[in-house]
């Protein structure tokens, strides 16, 4: 139970609307969209990366390296490979929202 602070001061009723109608702009509805789109991608391309049976570097590189560097070889990739999709994913979703926002208006 927390208990009120009567120094606390309470938003205005004109500061109210002009964070509802900060929120409501196109500009922030589509940085929020990419910002989300590009946590989304970044984990979908982490699960995919991760289960590819693909090779990231030559057969012989990876017989002759020691565990450890070719631990770090595959996390790199990993994590090119992620952040590629999540690039990808962020673009999208900002340009979707964007438009629709800009229709929506």
């Amino acid at each position: 139970m927390s208990i009120p602070n009567p120094f606390a001061q309470q938003p205005t009723k004109e500061q109210q609307d002009a964070a509802a109608r900060f929120m409501e702009s196109c500009a922030v509805k589509t940085a929020i969209s990419g910002v989300g789109g590009f946590g989304l991608g970044a984990l979908f391309g982490l699960m995919f990366s991760s289960i590819d049976f693909s090779s990231p570097v030559n057969t012989a590189a990876v017989e002759a390296s020691t565990k450890t560097e070719t631990v770090k070889t595959v996390l790199k990739d990993m994590g090119r490979k992620s952040y590629s999709s999540a690039k990808g994913f962020a673009v999208v979703a900002a340009v979707y929202t964007g438009c629709e926002c800009a229709i929506e208006s």
